[in-house]
């Protein structure tokens, strides 16, 4: 009997140290029709959000359309999935005009890591953005496994004017 604890305790160990987080990333193969996902903010029902991916698994792409609890798309990102996780490969914002329109904003990847199957290593995405030649802005979103969670930093900011 004792022998049978040991082998278990082995064998689940074994089992968690080879597991990868990819597992846990969105279901890719349950994507390929679309799912929306709702981010739901209770304390401030304004800030909920949808999220609706779609999985192309022939080109291993997922794609997430990021709207407002208003229904008007913010975000469009697409993701390429790799050996080692996934990479943007597209990135755009939606701004709303003075009259109201919405008008993409085309953001240029700079550091590509989205989601990292290997835990062992902080990683991050960026992208930059000039509008109207004027303003910089830089986005970044670092991800670091600290264990059952993944801590997600996220900053946005104008860094400086261009002249």
């Amino acid at each position: 009997m004792r022998y049978v604890k040991l082998i278990s305790i082995f064998i689940i160990i074994l089992t968690f140290a080879g597991c990868s987080v990819k597992e846990y990333y969105f279901p890719i193969s349950e994507l390929t029709n679309g799912k929306v996902y709702k981010y739901e903010c209770k304390s401030e029902p304004s800030k909920t959000q949808y999220w609706k991916l779609t999985s192309d698994l022939k080109n291993q792409i997922l794609t997430t359309e990021a709207y407002e609890s208003d229904f008007r798309q913010y975000e469009l990102f697409k993701e390429k999935i790799t050996d080692k996780g996934t990479e943007v490969i597209e990135f755009t914002s939606y701004l709303k005009n003075q009259k109201g329109l919405l008008l993409p904003v085309y953001n240029i990847p700079k550091d590509v890591d989205v989601f990292k199957w290997n835990k062992k290593e902080p990683y991050k995405y960026s992208a930059e953005t000039d509008y109207d030649g004027k303003y910089k802005t830089i986005f970044s979103k670092e991800r670091e496994y600290v264990g059952e969670y993944l801590k997600s930093i996220f900053s946005e900011k104008n860094t400086k004017q261009l002249n």
